[in-house]
């Protein structure tokens, strides 16, 4: 399936009518991961962060309907992260995604980034680290990692990120978040 025409509006102020509807696609889109934005308030929390000078914010629509969102925060002069990528599940595997992150990636590079970085957990045993122990040896062990078909992985490397680091135990004892980054331009 393909997306129709994908439109992108970067929003700076937000009001709370937009705040509410940006905050239902961010926990609908994120169903699926038992520790991310399961509440409103905190999917609302989330979205009203993109008020905040270096962080930015931008709002995929097909036909003037919302599909989808990305953020990016610029941490530094030349290393920007994507956070977070919601894509409404009526929208998910059209394109939308993917249309996303090169818009993200475009913007970034006006911005005069070099590379673009994210961090994806794995809460759900999609990978072949779920529940291991990483220490001492964390280097070896995230050398020889793999990821199953559900984890978000897979759709980054297709977008050409390649895993950089892995912060062990971010969300709890064998519950890792990994780094992925690509060189833009």
């Amino acid at each position: 399936m393909s997306a129709g025409r994908v439109d992108f509006e970067w929003i700076g102020a937000i009001d709370e009518d937009r705040v509410g509807a940006l905050a239902r696609v961010l926990m609908d889109a994120m169903r699926a991961f038992p520790e991310s934005y399961q509440s409103l308030d905190e999917a609302r929390d989330e979205v009203r962060n993109f008020a905040r000078e270096e962080w930015m914010l931008c709002v995929a629509t097909i036909d003037g309907e919302l599909a989808g969102w990305g953020g990016l925060i610029g941490h530094t002069e030349f290393a920007w992260e994507l956070h977070p990528l919601c894509v409404d599940p009526a929208h998910q595997g059209a394109g939308v995604g993917r249309a996303i992150v090169l818009e993200l990636e475009r913007r970034a590079r006006e911005g005069g980034a070099i590379t673009m970085w994210l961090g994806t957990e794995d809460e759900v045993g999609a990978t072949s680290l779920f529940g291991v122990d990483l220490f001492p040896d964390v280097l070896s062990r995230l050398a020889g990692m793999t990821s199953g078909g559900t984890h978000a992985m897979g759709f980054y490397e297709r977008m050409g990120y390649v895993v950089t680091g892995v912060i062990p135990d971010a969300s709890g004892a064998g519950r890792h978040d990994f780094i992925m980054s690509k060189r833009l331009g």
